[in-house]
């Protein structure tokens, strides 16, 4: 019997399961089979995190369109509310631990519709400002 030869590439063929094959043909095709699956498995993971990206910000621009409101002046009773400033310290474990999971470095540090403000270690929140007012 008469070798056959890759009418491709030239290579002897082989028999494998039952099928006449060239193995160098093989292993390209199979070679260029693996690289797109990781390119398409790249462009996948490239698209998640853009996503999540876009999620953050706008996360963030909720908080900071929440933020404008609630620092406008407001007046209760015998007290003015303008502003924010980072006031009480965070001491909840469970908390910090969470901030500390979060944290990506912005400042202030948007949590669950609060605002955090870290300095060194130490995290604090972002509170409205109260004044008495009193009248003339």
């Amino acid at each position: 019997m008469e070798e056959k030869h890759c009418p491709k590439c030239g290579t002897p063929l082989e028999m494998q399961d039952g099928d006449l094959i060239c193995p160098k043909c093989f292993e390209e095709e199979l070679k260029k089979a693996i690289e797109a699956k990781v390119r398409k498995q790249m462009q996948m993971e490239r698209l998640e995190k853009e996503a999540r990206e876009r999620i953050l910000l706008e996360e963030k621009e909720q908080s900071r369109q929440e933020r404008i409101k609630a620092t406008s002046l407001r007046i209760e009773g015998d007290y003015a509310y303008y502003g924010e400033y980072p006031q009480s310290e965070v001491n909840d474990p469970k908390l910090l631990s969470e901030l500390k999971l979060v944290d990506d470095g912005s400042n202030p540090l948007p949590h669950k519709n609060r605002l955090y403000a870290k300095y060194g270690d130490r995290y604090f929140l972002y509170e409205p400002i109260k004044a008495t007012v009193r009248p003339f």
